[in-house]
């Protein structure tokens, strides 16, 4: 049976390395402090600026440690939802949905206890801008926990 006193005489530096896997044990558990889970089924309203459409919003997120993914759902007058992938980092969320003809969609929000409040930007692709007249456009969205 291996002993602490083992461990100490066959490694010199044995202190150093009882404090780095301390540390590395310290930083795991405040990684995951920091990170509050995101996990679940949220409700709201999407505001587009540049063009005043407004939708409903349906936003389902897994999460697994700082990464997310899940499902976007506009009823409404805007288009662009769809699958969904990004990070958690703190209480700022990232992620992105991507429409072949509404182009790809950059989604930003703060944790605020059971909401994310935030802003997206549109990325329009050039033939759709050149098709439609339609231009990168931003907005402002709000969801609750349910």
């Amino acid at each position: 049976m291996l002993k602490l006193r083992d461990i100490r005489c066959r490694n010199p530096h044995w202190r150093l390395t009882w404090l780095c896997h301390t540390l590395m044990a310290i930083s795991l558990i405040l990684l995951v402090a920091c990170n509050p889970s995101v996990s679940g089924t949220y409700e709201g309203t999407c505001l587009n600026h540049t063009y005043g459409g407004q939708s409903r919003m349906i936003l389902y997120i897994n999460q697994s440690e700082q990464y997310i993914n899940g499902e976007l759902s506009l009823h409404g007058e805007l288009g662009g939802g769809g699958s969904i992938s990004g990070r958690v980092d703190g209480k700022t969320l990232t992620f992105t949905t991507k429409d072949f003809i509404v182009g790809t969609i950059t989604w930003t929000a703060q944790v605020r206890g059971k909401s994310l409040i935030g802003e997206y930007q549109v990325e329009t692709p050039v033939w759709t801008s050149a098709l439609t007249g339609a231009s990168n456009q931003k907005g402002v969205w709000e969801v609750a926990r349910k």
